[in-house]
């Protein structure tokens, strides 16, 4: 059997490729860093960039994690999350 380096992943388990993560910040800079981290872990991620679209992704599909930027452009975070009229969290 061949001997696995630290940095091969194809020892990781794959349990997590259904959980769904919606990212919310309306900075591209670290919502592409968190995007390609989540995902090379295994997660689905679904960024949004703003309140309105995150709430118009949650009216569509059901999500395991919500990671939402407190401050966004269009709205305070904590609002943002207990609008539960139009999301699925």
């Amino acid at each position: 059997m061949p001997e696995r380096s630290a940095n091969d992943t194809s020892a990781k388990p794959h349990y997590r490729a259904k959980e769904k993560i919606l990212l919310v910040d309306d900075d591209p800079a670290i919502r592409l860093m968190l995007t390609r981290l989540l995902a090379s872990e295994g997660y689905n991620v679904l960024p949004a960039s703003n309140g309105t679209e995150a709430l118009e992704f949650a009216s569509h599909a059901d999500f395991d994690l919500v990671l939402l930027d407190l401050s966004l452009p269009d709205g305070n975070g904590l609002e943002i999350y207990t609008d539960r009229d139009r999301a699925h969290w």
